[in-house]
């Protein structure tokens, strides 16, 4: 009997820590092309969406995955975001030496209640763009 007491004890602290841990900032990103040359610029569009009454502060990490799906760490910065949400515009350098192929953009955002968001684009890298 006192072990199930104990083991509901266990399992209501862990559904109510999960309930306050839901994300407040969530993402959405769209190249601005499906296709890109080697050594041109990528427009990427980043949206945030902080569904909380207060700014947030985020950590967001890049990532982009080549073709050989190898991970490659583009950066990561801090970021606040207003309550109501906000727009970010960045400018990726594809390198000359890129090799061709299909790509995806992925940035995750961690805020500081412990929980990861991660948003993603696609796009690819060709001799050839029409």
């Amino acid at each position: 009997m006192f072990k199930s007491f104990v083991f509901a004890i266990v399992s209501l602290a862990l559904s109510s820590t999960s309930a306050l841990a839901k994300p407040c900032v969530w993402c959405d990103l769209k190249a601005g092309v499906e296709c890109v040359r080697p050594g041109d610029e990528l427009g990427i569009g980043l949206h945030l969406t902080n569904l909380c009454d207060e700014p947030r502060t985020v950590e967001i990490s890049a990532y982009a995955i080549l073709p050989t799906q190898r991970r490659y760490r583009l950066g990561e910065k801090k970021y606040r975001v207003p309550a109501k949400g906000d727009s970010v515009k960045l400018e990726l350098s594809v390198p000359r030496g890129a090799p061709i192929g299909k790509y995806e953009i992925v940035f995750e955002l961690d805020e500081d209640l412990g929980v990861t968001v991660q948003c993603e684009a696609r796009f690819k890298v060709e001799q050839d763009c029409e």
